[in-house]
């Protein structure tokens, strides 16, 4: 071959190099594709909404044990901090109800550990020489960080659940009421995606591995949202009916709503995962139904 063959050819070819290289070249780094991932986008946007929907009507529940102690001789009596607890509750009622689970507001443990602790402890503080009893305080704050006191209004028997009431009596000029409550909206009918398909004994309209969002207070991080599907079974915990969840549930998670990612109801209340016959914790985590809740909260009188 000769240089005629070649010349053209080099030319062609020089021509393509620099086409690529000034169109590289010149645009701008910002403007370099990269693809859309966008399964992470529609999960993204179902937990923005399920926050959306969630917070007005969820709080951060906190139990504050103190020690009261009355010294002997001057009659004085002092209160000191001595244990806290957490968990979640929500809005039932904008007359200012809530519900949770009922362990998170036994202070039984607390008051145990404080007696352990505090009380026996090989070298108690002075102000133990007096009479002591133990004072129980409840509140809750919402993702606004308004806070107030509540009380235990009612024990539901033969479940984990009770319902809890806004303390007018401990109310002062420091605290600090939302605008208004808002209670959840529960599930009462199956949503048009499954087509009227109901899970008979499984609780009120749900499926099996239907995606599922949680808001909670894991280890002490209020307001986070954590994301599952359902179980197919139920299991039995107690005298309680709980349904199977997928999910990891940890302390300070219990009292939170379970919301459904298919129509964004609430089918009904976290609790803690189901303890093994040799009493380590399992992953086997369930919820209350929504219409278990219900069903309790219309025998109780929230005026």
């Amino acid at each position: 071959m000769n240089k005629y063959f070649w010349t053209p050819l080099l030319n062609i070819l020089g021509i393509i190099l620099a086409v690529v290289l000034v169109y590289y070249i010149g645009r701008p780094w910002g403007s370099v594709s990269t693809p859309i991932n966008s399964h992470a986008i529609s999960e993204f946007q179902e937990t923005a909404h399920a926050r959306e929907i969630l917070s007005p009507s969820t709080f951060y529940l906190k139990m504050d044990v103190y020690i009261l102690s009355k010294n002997t001789v001057t009659n004085e009596e002092t209160k000191h901090s001595c244990s806290q607890g957490i968990g979640t509750s929500f809005t039932v009622s904008e007359k200012g109800y809530f519900v949770t689970n009922k362990h998170v507001i036994d202070p039984k443990k607390a008051i145990d550990l404080c007696t352990e602790k505090t009380l026996s402890g090989e070298n108690p503080p002075a102000w133990v020489k007096g009479k002591t009893r133990f004072d129980v305080e409840y509140s809750l704050t919402d993702s606004k960080d308004h806070s107030f006191p509540v009380s235990v209004f009612s024990i539901v028997p033969d479940m984990d659940m009770a319902v809890l009431k806004v303390d007018q009596t401990k109310i002062d000029s420091t605290t600090s009421l939302p605008d208004k409550f808002v209670p959840v909206e529960f599930r009462s009918a199956s949503p048009n995606i499954i087509n009227g398909f109901v899970i008979s004994g499984k609780g009120p309209y749900v499926l099996p591995d239907e995606p599922i969002i949680t808001m909670g207070c894991p280890l002490y991080l209020p307001f986070t949202l954590t994301r599952g599907i359902l179980g197919f079974n139920t299991f039995m915990s107690g005298r309680t009916n709980y349904i199977h969840m997928i999910i990891p549930i940890n302390s300070g998670n219990s009292g939170g709503p379970v919301v459904s990612l298919l129509d964004f109801k609430v089918l009904g209340m976290t609790t803690l995962s189901k303890e093994d016959s040799n009493g380590g914790i399992t992953q086997q985590s369930g919820m209350i139904s929504s219409r278990s809740i219900e069903s309790a909260l219309k025998k109780i009188s929230m005026e």
